[in-house]
């Protein structure tokens, strides 16, 4: 069995690979009749809601029922979406991906975990992407090297607050480190502190 790749969920990464067949309108019409609400309505101007903005949640691509709280996975070749357990009230929705998404799953990649294990791969509308990069470097996951570079100021900022935070218990052992190592185009930071295990 080929090894599974570590990517952001969609409708196309899970059920196609399990079922090659599947199309993402035929498996929500399954759970759209499943629940009792007959058939799909027919994709057209007079049945289309307000857009639905797509968001990552643990590592799943997904967009938010406008009238329960379902979360709905997101085709990304199939940007429409109809709440398959409420049905939306009759409407569809258009699916709104963030124009940066290949770099916010580049920065969610690299936290630790795998696929939908990962308990720290979330993204939310307006959200920006340096914001996804502080969280990164605030939580010792790597960045890419060109963002590093683009905000080194303020990582040094921030780096600094965690430092002076960790040195109200030890002021002698929280030690910032200024010479951030590079690991294959990556830059990584580390704060020295007793809590580290670092001398």
């Amino acid at each position: 069995m080929p090894r599974l790749e570590d990517v952001i969920i969609t409708f196309r990464t899970e059920t196609l690979r399990e079922y090659p067949s599947a199309d993402y309108r035929s498996n929500l019409a399954i759970y759209h009749a499943k629940v009792g609400l007959g058939p799909l309505p027919a994709v057209d101007l007079e049945n289309m809601g307000p857009p639905a903005l797509a968001r990552v949640d643990l590592g799943r691509w997904l967009v938010d029922c406008g009238d329960c709280a379902n979360a709905v996975i997101v085709d990304d070749l199939d940007l429409i979406v109809i709440c398959p357990k409420c049905g939306s009230g009759g409407c569809w929705r258009e699916v709104i991906m963030p124009a940066e998404r290949v770099k916010i799953e580049e920065l969610l990649l690299m936290r630790p975990g795998f696929r939908d294990a990962n308990r720290n791969r979330f993204w939310f509308p307006g959200e920006s992407v340096d914001q996804l990069v502080m969280e990164n470097v605030m939580n010792d996951t790597p960045v890419p090297k060109e963002d590093a570079v683009r905000l080194k100021d303020h990582i040094a900022g921030a780096l600094l607050a965690l430092a002076q935070a960790k040195a109200t218990e030890d002021v002698g052992n929280a030690d910032l480190l200024n010479d951030w190592p590079v690991e294959e185009g990556f830059l990584t930071f580390q704060v020295k502190g007793p809590d580290r295990g670092d001398s």
